[in-house]
């Protein structure tokens, strides 16, 4: 059984069905007899602005950057939930990107004996999932399950790893919205009955 879960939520309006899925996910995990850990980075007024002290230093002595990275290197699974503005994350969750997945924690680089850096991620065997609410529709692309995908997963070692977008959520009625909050306890629970690649249940 996995220990914890850290779901992190980042919408100014906790009323919102993006804070409703948190819910239902933080509801999903806790039948598992996992942990869980809500972050609202709104509610928690947390500061996205990297300075040049923490890009030079590649540290922060931030203390709700220490307590995040605590959290989330306790957890076996990470939840990020959002909305998708202008095809991104809100600028605060980008900020918490850029602060708490630093190089030395998330990720770090090698050199081999070319003089080459190879990157080296941090964060394996940790599975993870985005859930985006979206105003667009389904065959519209969103660029940040890119940034997600290829970038965030991927350089990060992440896996398994998913994002689920919620489509229309503006118009959708009862029960759309309850078909997409299925979806995302039902996906939730698959990551977290899946196995790692020796077969042992994380």
């Amino acid at each position: 059984m996995m220990n914890s879960v850290l779901i992190i939520l980042a919408h100014p309006n906790t009323s919102s069905f993006c804070g409703t899925v948190a819910a239902v996910l933080a509801e999903a995990a806790g039948k598992t007899g996992a942990g869980v850990s809500i972050l609202n980075l709104y509610e928690e007024k947390f500061d996205p602005v990297l300075s040049s002290d923490e890009t030079v230093r590649r540290f922060s002595f931030d203390e709700t950057v220490q307590r995040h990275q605590k959290l989330l290197s306790e957890a076996g699974l990470i939840a990020w939930v959002h909305p998708d503005w202008w095809g991104t994350p809100p600028g605060i969750l980008k900020g918490w990107l850029d602060r708490v997945l630093q190089p030395g924690f998330a990720f770090s680089f090698e050199e081999d004996p070319t003089g080459r850096f190879r990157r080296i991620p941090l964060l394996k065997k940790k599975m993870a999932l985005t859930v985006i609410t979206s105003d667009a529709d389904a065959s519209e692309p969103i660029p940040a399950v890119d940034m997600w995908q290829r970038r965030v997963f991927h350089y990060c070692g992440f896996g398994p790893a998913e994002v689920l977008i919620l489509p229309e959520t503006r118009g959708s009625d009862y029960t759309e919205r309850k078909e997409f909050l299925d979806a995302c306890a039902e996906t939730l629970e698959r990551l977290m009955a899946s196995e790692d690649e020796s077969g042992a249940s994380l």
